[in-house]
């Protein structure tokens, strides 16, 4: 399960950023990442740096605790399946 944690990140960031209504043009200009980083780690956020998760979650003001959690509870679900 563990093994998969990028998959998850990838998955949380594409919820966030759709139930927040934003593009990923929004999000680049922004934070300053570049829009192809933020497609890659919408796709696969396996090797994500701490800090651009932490500024990513800055910009769509979600401490790092909810997101992870969020993260956790996703993981449950799919382990109940």
């Amino acid at each position: 399960m563990i093994d998969n944690i990028g998959k998850y990140i990838s998955d949380e960031l594409r919820s966030i950023r759709s139930l927040k209504n934003k593009s990923i043009f929004d999000v680049s200009e922004s934070t300053n990442i570049n829009k192809d980083t933020l497609y890659k780690y919408e796709k696969d956020a396996s090797g994500i740096k701490i800090y651009i998760l932490d500024k990513i979650l800055n910009y769509y003001d979600i401490s790092i605790f909810i997101f992870f959690n969020n993260i956790y509870d996703r993981m449950q679900k799919e382990r109940e399946k």
